[in-house]
């Protein structure tokens, strides 16, 4: 491992508190590794516009958004990578979920597009009340999503599916998640939260869109860090030079990583970049 000069930081259950919260150890900790010259990446499944005022407030010049399907830069909101899925088959991935009482939406060009009957029963389905705040407060509302999608020349990033629980099972998830592997072998299926699936291009990893940063500014592999805690950063932490999981992570996760970090709650973040960037 080299001198860090990036660090990829995933956001729900990695850098925020459970209330969405960055807490000023964490704060702190991100601006003195950046007034070292270090390079502060959101590394996040959300869209674009899903980077709300706490994150923003950091010295951050780009983001990885959509697990790595789109890396932005901030000041202009240019997309200078993308690994978007192909129109005919986000079109036949939707035609599939169709056949299910799920609730989909799409990732396009940095925001989140649901249709507006199943945003409105948002209730019905099963995931984390924050989740389901934050979904309500950024979704563009459209009748159709596959109907948008033909009409508007538009990148696909990521489809997201939510599903509707009983006692304790998520209906028809593992079904979708079969057929999807069966169907669109070349298609990444993860879990941004225990309740959902998420679905990109094979190609549009957090993995692959940190390393293609890095070789972008001149940053080799050996001299990355990131921090994750879900399935989405699974590919992020075995690309980078140091991978580190949250104590809060799911096992696979921990299992794949360079070290254990403190829970999200722990202020987990800033205790790695005190330990391996700043050196406290």
């Amino acid at each position: 491992m080299g001198k860090i000069k990036l660090i990829g930081l995933d956001l729900d259950g990695t850098l925020l508190n459970d209330k969405k919260e960055l807490s000023g150890r964490n704060r702190k900790a991100i601006e003195r590794a950046a007034a070292q010259g270090v390079f502060i990446v959101p590394a996040t499944g959300r869209p674009l516009v899903g980077l709300q005022t706490p994150v923003l407030s950091l010295p951050v010049k780009y983001a990885l958004t959509a697990n790595g399907a789109a890396v932005y830069k901030l000041t202009t909101k240019r997309r200078i990578y993308a690994a978007g899925i192909p129109r005919e088959k986000a079109l036949a991935i939707l035609s599939m979920l169709q056949e299910y009482d799920v609730m989909e939406d799409c990732f396009m060009d940095g925001h989140g597009y649901g249709e507006k009957e199943k945003l409105l029963q948002s209730d019905l389905y099963a995931m984390p009340e924050v989740v389901r705040a934050y979904i309500k407060a950024t979704r563009k509302q459209v009748e159709n999503l596959s109907e948008y999608i033909r009409e508007n020349d538009c990148m696909v990033e990521k489809i997201t599916v939510n599903f509707k629980e009983k006692d304790g099972t998520l209906l028809w998830e593992k079904e979708i998640r079969e057929r999807l592997s069966k169907e669109f072998p070349d298609c990444a299926v993860v879990k941004g939260v225990p309740t959902n699936l998420e679905i990109t291009d094979e190609q549009a990893t957090k993995g692959n869109a940190i390393l293609k940063l890095g070789e972008l500014l001149g940053i080799s592999r050996e001299e990355i860090m990131v921090c994750g805690d879900s399935q989405n950063d699974m590919e992020m932490i075995k690309a980078a030079g140091l991978g580190v999981a949250m104590g809060n992570a799911m096992p696979e996760v921990k299992k794949a990583a360079d070290y254990i970090t403190l829970s999200n709650e722990e202020d987990g973040v800033a205790a790695a970049i005190e330990k391996f960037v700043i050196g406290d």
